[in-house]
């Protein structure tokens, strides 16, 4: 059941997020005064529907996307400076379309009259969306709930100080008394406030026998305590020699400032890119794989892949599971686990439709800001205005982007479901 409901959590924040990327495309549009006739998450048959005002709003049964319906996102040959010759063609049927959804007396309220400006922003309002999304989680996530950081609080004090069998040399801080849930409040004279100021003070402290503060069930205890050298394996990977105390950190929260909560963002949108700038190599991998005995490695996954890890997300098991006490730390920690999820689809969102091609809204972005290059261009050499870019002509290699869309989604669909990334 708990699979199902992080399934099913996931499902609904996905939604909602595309309902906002094109909320996102709808109010801006609406405001420079571009008639939107539909307003639909989803796609393929109508599951619900209503008309309020010009626009009918509703829910399709395939919950992958949705979109907003502009009147006049192409323009007519009569507005192109260059008249297209067969007006039979693809292009002039798309033209034809976009244009049926305007009355007699409202061709001024086509998406294509807009100024390259307010065209860029109606387009980039939907992935800002998404951007404003996945901040708003991370913020309510890092600030609200806190950052895990090691805590001065003791998860465990192993009583051997080694892993032999049996036991040759006791723990040091095991001999001088210490065990989990105590607090150590200091060390050889030096107040440990954080995890950090430990292992400095032992360091410092070297071999030397030395005392130790502690707190046990609300009483603060002082005793004899002799540090061990052993050997320890730096973040880097290289063994050192240690003197040691032998204690395993508890964990604690922090609260994030708001400086990490956008650096934090930022990385995330960063790297985001880097593995859109890598895709073909990465489905080719992912291709590889299937055909090979060859492990699947970390990377881009269908929504089958993400729902998956949401269920798995949802289904570990709760603290205090085994003992039969509160379980309820455990599913905050899920939920922020699957909100976090979350704001990694809007990222992703927000980069994968900078992406400038059509039909993605960086193509939209692109091609306005062709236009506006090129007027601008036409005016500073006293040239007439060359009028909108005729974007109907680039319908060939919107459905060729739009194929190879789903056929990446069909090859990471079924490799998420034959060769699976798991938790």
């Amino acid at each position: 059941m708990s699979y199902l409901i992080g399934i099913g959590l996931l499902i609904v924040g996905l939604l909602v997020s595309i309902a906002l990327h094109e909320v996102g495309h709808m109010w801006p549009a609406k405001k420079f005064g571009v008639k939107v006739p539909q307003y639909f998450v989803g796609f393929g048959p109508t599951l619900w529907s209503t008309k309020r005002g010009e626009t009918e709003y509703g829910i399709k049964a395939i919950p992958l996307g949705g979109y907003v319906r502009l009147a006049g996102m192409y323009p007519p040959a009569e507005a192109l400076a260059k008249v297209p010759a067969d007006r039979r063609s693809l292009a002039s049927a798309a033209r034809a379309e976009a244009l049926a959804d305007l009355e007699p007396g409202e061709e001024h309220r086509a998406f294509y009259r807009l100024s390259t400006p307010k065209k860029i922003i109606v387009m980039l309002a939907g992935p800002v969306m998404n951007l404003i999304i996945a901040f708003v989680l991370l913020a309510g996530i890092l600030m609200g709930w806190g950052l895990p950081v090691a805590s001065t609080t003791l998860a465990d004090v192993p009583a051997c100080a080694t892993e032999s069998e049996p036991c040759d040399s006791p723990g040091a801080a095991y001999a001088a008394g210490l065990r989990p849930g105590d607090t150590i409040t200091g060390f050889a004279g030096k107040p440990i406030r954080t995890w950090e100021d430990l292992p400095r003070a032992v360091a410092e402290n070297d071999l030397k026998p030395t005392e130790i503060t502690f707190v046990s069930d609300g009483v603060e205890h002082t005793a004899p305590i002799t540090p061990q050298l052993r050997s320890v394996t730096r973040v880097d990977g290289e063994v050192v020699e240690r003197p040691v105390i032998t204690v395993i950190a508890g964990q604690e929260r922090k609260p994030a400032a708001f400086g990490e909560v956008v650096a934090m963002t930022s990385k995330g949108v960063t790297e985001t890119f880097k593995v859109i700038g890598a895709l073909p190599m990465r489905l080719y991998d992912v291709a590889r794989s299937l055909v090979t005995d060859e492990p699947r490695e970390d990377g881009v996954m269908s929504i089958i892949g993400v729902g998956r890890l949401a269920g798995e997300v949802a289904a570990t098991p709760s603290e205090g599971a085994a003992t039969g006490t509160s379980a309820g730390p455990g599913w905050t920690d899920k939920i922020m686990s699957l909100l976090s999820l979350i704001a990694s689809l809007n990222i992703a969102l927000f980069a994968f439709n900078l992406i400038p091609l059509l039909p993605l809204d960086g193509g939209h972005i692109a091609g306005a800001l062709y236009e506006g290059a090129r007027r601008r261009i036409a005016r500073a050499f006293g040239r007439p205005d060359p009028g909108p870019v005729d974007t109907a002509r680039m319908l060939p290699l919107t459905y060729t982007v739009f194929i190879l869309l789903i056929g990446m989604t069909l090859l990471l669909g079924y490799a998420d479901i034959v060769k699976p990334i798991t938790l």
